[in-house]
């Protein structure tokens, strides 16, 4: 239980992460900080990626972690 509160929480930081790449993403205007979003935006749905595969190994239903 507390292995998936963990990956629960960690998935949950992620998407959180996420939403926080779109926003910079959609108000930058220097390319080269452009070029750093979408970087950290492949980096970040790596790891989202990652999570729901130990998610499923675990037999955990991670599919609403991201909702509301």
């Amino acid at each position: 239980n507390e292995d998936k509160d963990r990956i629960m929480d960690e998935i949950k930081e992620v998407c959180r992460l996420i939403a926080c790449n779109e926003s910079w993403f959609a108000l930058e205007n220097d390319e080269n900080l452009i070029e750093a979003c979408i970087y950290q935006r492949e980096s970040l749905n790596s790891r989202y990626r990652y999570l729901l595969n130990q998610a499923r190994l675990k037999g955990i239903n991670a599919s609403l972690a991201c909702k509301g």
